[in-house]
């Protein structure tokens, strides 16, 4: 065979392999990329790594001689908060569950408080209280309370606190001259078992924190306003 021939069919050769060489490099990218993707797609969804979810079982005694028992259940879907966990109560010298209510968040415990014949627990997201009540049924208030922005009536905000709509609309001038388009936030600072008093920080306006301090009544079911302080001033924007 002519030398020149033999030259043409190595090249040839050569070009084959290098072009097989280059389709199975550009396949295995490919691959990788769709395996990546679908990786981040099962993590966003909570399936991948593939863990067992983590799960909490406590119990806690409480003043009273009752417990709270607290049941947590990891949660890694899109926008995970951590765990999503229930709450109930055994009372003293008894075995009927109660259910309290849950909350979404990493493993913290709530507060719990026992007066007199009422029981009171603090979410941890400290937005919410649950009370049981002298009767022995549990309530719960949500510390939300109406502003510039409320669409609903004040009617829902009495709902959702108990407080009167005389003290709301107190609460909601806390908020005067606030700039267009700010929503106030509300957190429990503490709970006073001594005096029954619920210590609220609230951002009424960017350059104030207003204290709103609630009353529990004797029976557990209400709230009232007691008071507002304007204990502390901040900075625009701060």
């Amino acid at each position: 065979m002519p030398k020149e021939l033999k030259i043409k069919i190595n090249k040839k050769s050569i070009l084959k392999k290098i072009l097989l060489t280059a389709v199975g490099l550009a396949g295995t990218l490919a691959l990788l990329y769709v395996a990546m993707w679908v990786a981040v797609f099962w993590a966003l969804l909570g399936i991948w790594p593939f863990a067992p979810l983590e799960q909490v079982n406590e119990s806690h005694s409480i003043a009273n001689g009752g417990r709270i028992v607290i049941e947590g259940k990891e949660d890694r879907g899109f926008g995970s908060q951590g765990f999503v966990f229930q709450a109930g109560y055994l009372p003293p010298d008894s075995l009927t569950y109660e259910p309290i209510g849950g909350w979404i968040g990493q493993r913290a415990r709530p507060e719990v408080f026992s007066v007199e014949d009422l029981v009171v627990v603090l979410n941890p997201d400290r937005k919410r209280l649950h009370v049981r009540t002298r009767a022995g049924t549990w309530k719960w208030f949500q510390m939300k309370f109406p502003d510039a922005l409320s669409t609903f009536p004040i009617s829902h905000y009495t709902a959702l606190t108990s407080l009167s709509e005389q003290d709301l609309e107190k609460v909601r001038n806390e908020q005067n001259d606030a700039p267009d388009g700010y929503s106030p936030n509300a957190y429990i600072e503490r709970f006073e078992p001594d005096n029954k008093e619920l210590v609220i920080t609230y951002y009424a306006r960017p350059d104030r924190i207003s204290t709103l301090v609630l009353g529990l009544t004797d029976e557990g079911t209400r709230l009232e306003l007691k008071r507002i302080e304007r204990s502390q001033n901040r900075a625009l924007g701060s």
